[in-house]
């Protein structure tokens, strides 16, 4: 039942993204931030599970495909939909906002993907690590678009 929600969830998710006529980036810029936070989450999920021990996943069945939709999918479409609603507000205050609402969100469904047993967080250095995840990674989110619009202007082109 579980991963049918996130399954829809992300499905939907995504379909409203790339529908959406208002959005501000162009498609290799959202591929390469997508692909920028698979590969930071990815790293992240890896370091603290397998080398520190502060999180535990499940590797089994369900909840291991729920967790894979969560890092591969979930988590990038928040990512780049938050910068995309971000694009759109005017006052700077308004963007470091909308930046929070992003990171929050992702928090809150790192929680409740905590509370349904799809991770177990085992320390509590591993609980405010992962609430601190989902700040820095829209953070690297920005700096990567940033560092790719830069490149785009040396060859010329215009986001």
């Amino acid at each position: 039942m579980l991963w049918t929600v996130y399954f829809t969830a992300a499905f939907l998710l995504l379909i409203a993204l790339f529908t959406w006529k208002g959005h501000s980036m162009h498609l290799f810029e959202i591929l390469t931030v997508w692909m920028a936070v698979v590969f930071m989450d990815d790293l992240y999920v890896a370091s603290l599970t397998l080398q520190l021990g502060w999180i535990e996943t499940s590797g089994v069945g369900v909840t291991a495909f729920v967790r894979m939709i969560h890092l591969q999918i979930l988590t990038p479409l928040i990512v780049v939909w938050g910068m995309s609603l971000t694009d759109r507000i005017r006052p700077l205050y308004g963007k470091w906002m909308a930046g929070a609402a992003t990171s929050l969100v992702l928090a809150l469904i790192r929680m409740h993907l905590s509370s349904c047993g799809v991770i177990r967080i085992v320390t509590e250095k591993g609980r405010i690590v992962d609430m601190l995840e989902a700040l820095l990674l829209i953070v690297y989110a920005f700096a990567v678009r940033a560092a790719y619009r830069v490149l785009l202007r040396k060859d010329g082109l215009r986001l």
